[in-house]
């Protein structure tokens, strides 16, 4: 990493390698459609909660990542996300079930640039090889889960 005049720094070899996105059925409908891997039709994507279905796309995302870069969660060094619910609730209760270290981000908009920012600086600094970045977001009965690799 190095400065590039007083506010802007760039970074070597980081790149993202992959995405999984998980969205509802209006979201896919608008603009954004074609970039949405996995769709539901209802909000609660099938659950009783919004909670339990905001872990459920998570988790969804998560795994549409790992399979689209055709790594385990074993190969990941650190998930860096978080969500606007609950103190991160849902991100907490959602990566239970893996064998990654947890680093969470409250940012409110800005979630998913700072996920990605910090994971850019450990993979510059060599801390790291694979960094999953995430942010769960909703907005009037929206859902949206983006991981990055």
């Amino acid at each position: 990493m190095y400065k590039v005049g007083r506010n802007s720094v760039l970074f070597n070899n980081v790149y993202l390698t992959s995405s999984g996105t998980v969205g509802c059925k209006k979201e896919h409908e608008g603009p954004v459609g074609n970039f949405i891997d996995k769709c539901y039709d209802d909000l609660y994507a099938g659950c009783d909660s919004w909670e339990k279905s905001e872990q459920k796309m998570l988790n969804d995302a998560i795994e549409i990542a790992l399979a689209k870069e055709g790594i385990s969660e074993h190969s990941v060094d650190l998930y860096i996300g978080g969500d606007l619910n609950n103190q991160l609730a849902c991100t907490n209760y959602t990566l239970k079930k893996y064998s990654i270290p947890y680093f969470g981000v409250y940012a409110a908009c800005s979630t998913l640039t700072e996920s990605l920012l910090i994971g850019s600086m450990i993979i510059d600094s060599n801390y790291g090889n694979y960094i999953l970045c995430s942010a769960l977001t909703f907005k009037q009965k929206k859902k949206r889960n983006k991981p990055f690799l």
